[in-house]
């Protein structure tokens, strides 16, 4: 009877852990439509999964709207890349202002014609700026705040909205900017463990 009760053990705890990563798939791959997934995370009450990093309670769980409207974002981006007269193209920098943005742009950019974000956060400082430090670039994220200590101009092209991502992805500007304040070279050692 022993071998046959551990059998029996080891089939249910087998059974549990499937239905469990079968119940938890969804939180955890964009299997399913925003509104469903929406709905689906509100029944299971997966309320530790819709809590943000940010603390913010989100229709979504975040790691679900993370993966959420890169590809249309860098659509925009590309638009505010090709609407630069070519001269200023072939020499403008494309900035992030967070590695999400940046490295959806590298992911995604190549099919646009895009050259690789710059981006002081995270490892992406490690990368360094490249050779595109001229004074145009195209900017994905910030608000005025943000854009006016470092460039002497700047224009707002075009703002991002989407409902459905996380916090700080909903509304993303995208700006025209120029002049650096402080040339590119000197500001990137400043820059350095910006998160």
């Amino acid at each position: 009877m022993g071998a046959r009760r551990q059998w029996l053990l080891s089939a249910a705890a087998g059974v549990t852990a499937a239905f469990g990563a079968v119940l938890a798939l969804p939180l955890g791959l964009p299997i399913l439509p925003k509104v469903a997934m929406a709905e689906y995370a509100r029944r299971v009450g997966a309320s530790s999964a819709v809590r943000t990093n940010q603390g913010e309670i989100a229709a979504l769980p975040q790691d679900y709207a993370d993966m959420l409207g890169w590809e249309s974002f860098v659509g925009e981006v590309a638009a505010v890349w090709d609407s630069l007269p070519p001269p200023e193209r072939r020499v403008a920098a494309l900035l992030a202002t967070n590695y999400g943005r940046a490295g959806a742009i590298d992911w995604y950019g190549p099919r646009y014609h895009l050259p690789s974000a710059i981006c002081p956060c995270g490892s992406y400082w490690f990368w360094g700026y490249g050779s595109r430090t001229g004074d145009v670039a195209v900017l994905a994220g910030g608000d005025s705040a943000d854009v006016a200590p470092v460039f002497r101009e700047y224009h707002l092209a075009r703002t991002v909205v989407d409902d459905w991502r996380v916090g700080e992805e909903r509304k993303v500007h995208i700006w025209v900017v120029r002049g650096w304040k402080v040339p590119l070279p000197q500001l990137w050692p400043r820059l350095a463990g910006n998160n």
